[in-house]
């Protein structure tokens, strides 16, 4: 990077923010919840029925890859308006790509972040033992990497300030917290 700072002979890929479909994608993967089955629809139910919230919201919560989700032209979902999800009655070659604070403030607190965060809890909780080897495989799961020694201690440190008594209730809420933390980073909606 030295060498070319502004990539001007492409020799490796532009930092780039993920659109909302694959990070909506890789936080179902994450939890385990991704329906694999492969083109089709979620089921629509008639138009009238599709601009209340309560029925957008239920597709919206469907396990189908974000790709087959039927779009709402007259009430687009508050996710993919967020996310610079352009006008479905628009034509354009290129979305445009905003970054923005209120963006991570609405992935943060978002119900579908908080599902992911409590179902790898629950995975990494039953799947290993210590809380080094529970960090590993919630890094290995998210980032498809082991943890660098100054990040298990990081890791260490957040959990002994999350996790408050030693009730199994307070202990899931502790990791869960840990684990939507990881979620939120650059190395989960950035692609380098």
């Amino acid at each position: 990077e030295v060498v070319d700072p502004d990539n001007q002979w492409l020799w490796r890929q532009n930092r780039r923010r993920l659109e909302i479909e694959p990070i909506r994608d890789a936080l179902l993967v994450i939890a385990g919840d991704l329906d694999r089955q492969f083109m089709g629809q979620a089921q629509v139910p008639p138009a009238s029925k599709l601009a209340e919230s309560k029925v957008a919201r239920k597709l919206f919560d469907s396990p189908r890859r974000t790709l087959y989700l039927p779009i709402n032209r007259a009430a687009l979902d508050d996710v993919f308006a967020t996310f610079d999800y352009v006008d479905p009655a628009v034509s354009l070659e290129k979305r445009p790509t905003t970054t923005v604070p209120h963006q991570a403030l609405f992935l943060m607190n978002h119900p579908l972040t908080m599902h992911t965060g409590y179902r790898l809890a629950e995975r990494v909780s039953k799947s290993a033992t210590s809380t080094v080897d529970r960090i590993s495989l919630a890094y290995r799961i998210i980032y498809s990497r082991a943890p660098r020694a100054d990040e298990i201690e990081l890791s260490k440190k957040y959990l002994e300030s999350t996790i408050l008594d030693d009730s199994p209730a307070a202990e899931l809420a502790g990791w869960a917290s840990y684990c939507r933390s990881l979620l939120l980073t650059n190395g989960v909606l950035y692609v380098d």
